[in-house]
């Protein structure tokens, strides 16, 4: 299945999550530019220090850093990919597609994973990371709990994202709806995209996905 995917939808929907399934069903891709950007803050490089400045006040890092990310990423890639959480501005997209139109490839369809407000809110108060493996987990299931060792790889303690704040979470919904709504047209208006019920379960939403990619012509 070579498809080229982009996995729209608000913070907590589920976009992490439904990428890791993808590439284990599917044998996508599944770069994540914010993970991309956390890592470089991590690193203390130049576009990493400028994104986590951002990133603490839970507002979307500036087109030029995150376009450019992408395209160091992208240079060689082939095969199908579901890139997590981009484009996040029109700008972002329009640079997208032209990255694409350069490897002779398009965005085969955006999904668009959509979840209630509430649903997102209890999501970013019990959502848990493992910086090792990169793994996302609910506090108290399966064994996560903050400060404890990761479920899948044990190699780090789970510890929380700087962005899932109370107070970060209601810039990133302000953000998301004036900045990121206008990427949903963008794609609606080219009959790729594809909207996805992210208040259900995570096997439910799968299967919905699922269903999407297996319609489509080969």
């Amino acid at each position: 299945m070579d498809c080229r995917l982009v996995l729209l939808g608000p913070p907590a929907a589920g976009k992490g999550t439904q990428a890791e399934l993808l590439k284990k069903h599917f044998g996508f891709e599944t770069p994540s530019v914010g993970a991309m950007l956390r890592e470089q803050a991590a690193a203390g490089t130049p576009a990493g220090l400028r994104a986590a400045e951002y990133f603490e006040r839970g507002l979307l890092v500036p087109d030029e850093i995150s376009i450019d990310v992408v395209r160091q990423w992208f240079a060689g890639r082939k095969g199908p990919m579901a890139i997590d959480g981009y484009p996040r501005t029109v700008r972002q997209a329009e640079a997208f597609e032209a990255l694409l139109r350069e490897h002779h490839s398009a965005v085969d369809f955006a999904l668009l994973i959509e979840a209630d407000e509430p649903v997102i809110r209890d999501r970013v108060a019990h959502r848990l990371i493992c910086k090792g493996c990169g793994g996302v987990f609910r506090d108290g299931i399966e064994g996560a709990a903050l400060g404890g060792n990761c479920p899948r790889c044990a190699a780090c303690v789970l510890s929380r994202r700087a962005d899932d704040k109370v107070e970060a979470l209601a810039d990133r919904l302000i953000e998301y709806r004036d900045k990121t709504a206008p990427v949903i047209g963008y794609y609606e208006s080219r009959g790729l995209l594809r909207r996805v019920d992210g208040n259900r379960g995570i096997a439910d939403v799968f299967a919905n996905i699922s269903a999407i990619l297996e319609a489509a012509p080969a």
